[in-house]
């Protein structure tokens, strides 16, 4: 597994790729839906949503409800072995696949021989793939605070600031995401959520609330409100 300091893998390794990754984590049956938050994303024209808030505040959630209702979408979350940028873009690579044809081919030939060198390259021809296509969907990206490399930081940073029309990006981060939020933000494409934002209206917490065997008081419902889920 790489790190931020280490060499891409060799031209003649095999890049191995998570599976697990490159899937939209299941919905539990009883998971409290949030239409107004799924609505916010999904409707929202802005090129870039970025979720944002501490760890348990619901952002992976929002993002498999918002997956789970697109017709076009795919995924990826981040792993530590995406701080290769050569690991990143050949999981980006394999979750695009069925929308980038049969350049995909080429192109990740292109990148396991060449390694971040051809970084610029691979990511200029993966959005020119997607603009020839006519590819609309929708690029979900959980726990982008793990990508702390900044061939990775930057390379996707390049393909955010050029995504063709049709193509959006809506990302999860613990912290500040390392996109371009300043510039689509100044461009009118920037749709931001931020942890407040996440948790429970009241009928929210009342769902959650009627969950329970025993009643709860309203002083510890008033917490529940504070707070969003895992």
């Amino acid at each position: 597994m790489a790190d931020g300091s280490s060499a891409a893998s060799p031209p003649d390794d095999p890049v191995f790729i998570d599976p697990t990754a490159l899937r939209c984590p299941r919905l539990r049956e009883d998971i409290v839906a949030r239409p107004r938050l799924v609505e916010r994303v999904l409707g929202s024209p802005a090129r870039l949503t970025v979720i944002t808030g501490p760890g348990g505040s619901g952002k992976s959630v929002l993002l498999a409800q918002c997956h789970a209702e697109c017709d076009h979408p795919a995924w990826l979350s981040i792993v530590s072995a995406d701080n290769d940028p050569v690991v990143l873009w050949t999981s980006l690579l394999t979750t695009l696949d069925r929308y980038l044809g049969l350049r995909a081919v080429e192109v990740r030939r292109r990148l396991t021989a060449a390694g971040p060198a051809v970084l610029d390259r691979v990511v200029t021809d993966v959005v020119e793939a997607l603009e020839d296509g006519g590819v609309a969907l929708d690029l979900f990206v959980d726990d982008l605070h793990l990508l702390e490399d900044d061939r990775s930081r930057e390379s996707l940073h390049r393909f955010v600031r050029y995504l063709p029309a049709g193509v959006r990006v809506v990302a999860a981060s613990r912290s500040r995401a390392p996109l371009p939020v300043a510039r689509v933000r100044a461009e009118g494409e920037l749709e931001e959520i931020l942890g407040s934002e996440l948790a429970f209206t009241e009928a929210e917490t009342h769902q959650v609330a009627g969950g329970v065997a025993v009643p709860l008081p309203e002083p510890v419902i008033e917490r529940l409100m504070a707070v969003s889920y895992t």
